[in-house]
């Protein structure tokens, strides 16, 4: 899901390890294991022409207060019959990537904040690029258009170090994880919306604004039921 953990255990100090799996694991606790009764939940999508895959974004509705996915919005990047996985894409944290990994030295003198991707394997950096050149390199794949996800260093090293205006890359500590038909039971209780991914909001927007602007509005009535 992200770079190699030997990769990754030999580039991160321990203080940074301690870092990514203390303090991140601290405000966002450890993933839930699967519930069977959701596996079993009928595949059940919140409105017509909405399809689950790669390249969608999972917004969490007002009726999600998990507080490791409250207000989050999540892009899917893998979506397969042994199961989900994707990175939140709207939390970045205070520590700098250059700061995290400072042996890369293509990324000295950048300000690249490293994102929380999820509870799972926070001590494994993953990637997103954004780029209008197909990438054909080791465990990388295209996600949409010109989004790929990549766990290779040499992805992560080769795009950090063309320092083109039109490329992009973020980085994520660990990712969001589903079992088969876990996910297709939380979006039958409602707890997602699911909507078509734009890279725009992956690379571009501000943080802070992503959820709002994806997240339905209030349930029909909620605002007559609060006044009465």
């Amino acid at each position: 899901m992200g770079f190699g953990v030997d990769w990754w255990m030999m580039m991160l100090s321990r203080a940074t390890r301690l870092i990514l799996g203390t303090v991140l694991l601290a405000a966002l606790p450890g993933s839930t294991p699967a519930d069977p009764a959701r596996r079993e939940a009928a595949a059940r999508l919140p409105g017509p022409g909405q399809k689950l895959g790669a390249g969608v974004f999972l917004v969490a509705t007002h009726r999600l207060v998990d507080p490791r996915f409250s207000q989050s919005v999540v892009l899917l990047t893998q979506y397969d019959p042994e199961g989900v996985t994707g990175v939140i894409i709207n939390r970045p944290t205070e520590h700098r990537l250059s700061d995290l990994l400072p042996h890369v030295e293509a990324l000295r003198g950048r300000s690249d904040r490293l994102f929380f991707g999820g509870p799972v394997s926070v001590d494994v950096i993953a990637t997103l690029i954004l780029s209008a050149e197909k990438l054909e390199l080791p465990q990388t794949t295209r996600v949409f258009g010109d989004v790929y996800h990549s766990g290779d260093p040499a992805a992560f090293a080769y795009i950090i170090g063309r320092k083109r205006e039109d490329e992009a890359i973020r980085g994520y500590a660990g990712y969001a994880g589903w079992a088969p038909g876990q996910l297709e039971g939380e979006i039958a209780r409602g707890d997602w919306s699911v909507v078509d991914a734009d890279a725009f909001t992956v690379f571009r927007k501000e943080s802070s604004a992503i959820w709002r602007d994806l997240t339905p509005g209030p349930e029909p009535g909620r605002e007559l039921r609060a006044a009465r």
